[in-house]
């Protein structure tokens, strides 16, 4: 999500060992050596990049480290950490997408929190320490939070007399009415990737279905919702492809009436005088709200040695102080992890997806580590039942 300049003291010490902390001589007589920590996470983008790249400089300088600072692609990361992991190479601190925790925690690469005395969970919602908990221990602590919800386009609700869907009835007659020409009624992603399967949830657990049990009924229903929706041309054939970016894109040219986002989407939207929005919560299918999913990234530490866990740790504090969280928060549009925290949020669009947040659900729950296999399955079997090449029954089973 974004790219960085990193500091000449960061390359120079990085190579001098290829280890996550190194020790360089200042060269002759008295100069004192220069601690490096070594940090991996998935913001390749300019502006989150820039932003956790400041923040983690001014962390690292109170730790009295320089932190090197690296970006993989979200969906490049978790090969590259699983192979580390297996290695035992991993950087000194990693930020990864919070779904994946359990799975590294399993290998035994990361080290628990409370290994540094960390006690204040309750601070925290609840859902994000659950996701950062394995077999009762927690090892990795988010900064910030997301979730989604339902945007839609005020001024064509308007013109064509409607308002904001509250059930599955409600979504479907404003997506097909507002359909037309250039224009669909409702934008999502049905990529074949975890974007995909993100983004589904709502709809999914909404129906009450169950990742323990992918074929049920509730779980049929949820799926032929988005297959009649991109059928009976409501939404695009495209939503195939496209990834949460792009659906905002959609949005925002006014190819879509509506669409499935998360808050990071108001980056962009505030930017755009001409198109007024709102945010409502994602309908269950016979009204009220469905179950949104917890998304959003955590640090975790690695075991590596005392030093190296210590001064990663030190910085782990400092990016999730109060005055850290709202920063990083209001400038890239995510959620602070602490509710107090969230509570001071400028933008009130931002406080009302703050306020779903104790609701959420962790995407591992009750999977924990198995959850990226019935993640896979179960947005393979959404792109087989959109495409026509199965029933969503056909499609469910095959999800088992």
């Amino acid at each position: 999500m974004f790219t960085w300049t990193r500091r000449s003291a960061a390359l120079a010490a990085a190579a001098c060992l290829a280890t996550s902390v190194v020790a360089c001589g200042g060269g002759g007589g008295g100069g004192g050596d220069a601690l490096v920590l070594s940090e991996l996470d998935p913001y390749t983008e300019k502006l989150d990049g820039q932003i956790t790249a400041n923040i983690l400089d001014r962390c690292g300088k109170r730790a009295g480290v320089t932190v090197d600072r690296q970006a993989v692609p979200g969906t490049e990361i978790v090969p590259q950490v699983l192979r580390q992991a297996s290695s035992r190479s991993l950087p000194s601190l990693l930020l990864l997408d919070n779904l994946y925790v359990q799975q590294i925690a399993e290998t035994g690469a990361l080290t628990p929190l409370d290994s540094y005395g960390f006690k204040d969970t309750d601070s925290y919602y609840e859902s994000a320490i659950s996701a950062g908990t394995y077999k009762n221990k927690l090892y990795g602590l988010p900064t910030a939070v997301d979730t989604l919800a339902l945007y839609y386009n005020k001024e064509m609700f308007s013109k064509a007399g409607l308002s904001p869907p509250k059930d599955w009835t409600e979504l479907t007659e404003a997506a097909q009415k507002l359909s037309g020409g250039s224009r669909y009624g409702i934008a999502f992603s049905a990529v074949a990737n975890e974007e995909g399967t993100f983004q589904f949830l709502p709809f999914f657990w909404g129906a009450g279905a169950e990742l323990t049990k992918p074929n049920s009924p509730e779980a049929v229903k949820a799926v032929d919702l988005w297959t009649k929706l991109v059928q009976g041309k409501a939404a695009s054939r495209s939503v195939l492809n496209w990834t949460q970016a792009d659906v905002t894109d959609q949005f925002i040219a006014g190819n879509a009436a509506m669409m499935v986002n998360g808050p990071w989407a108001l980056a962009e939207l505030k930017e755009q005088k001409d198109v007024e929005y709102g945010v409502v919560p994602i309908p269950a299918p016979d009204g009220g709200k469905a179950t949104v999913p917890l998304g959003g990234e955590v640090w975790v530490i690695p075991a590596t040695d005392d030093e190296q866990q210590q001064k990663a740790w030190q910085v782990l504090q400092c990016m999730n102080e109060p005055k850290n969280m709202l920063e990083w928060g209001e400038k890239t549009a995510h959620l602070p992890a602490t509710p107090e925290v969230a509570e001071q949020m400028s933008d009130p669009v931002m406080r009302s997806f703050a306020d779903a947040l104790p609701e959420t659900r962790p995407r591992t729950d009750p999977l924990g580590p198995r959850y990226p296999d019935a993640s896979k399955a179960l947005w393979t079997a959404l792109q087989a039942a959109i495409t026509g090449q199965a029933t969503p029954e056909e499609a469910l089973a095959n999800a088992q």
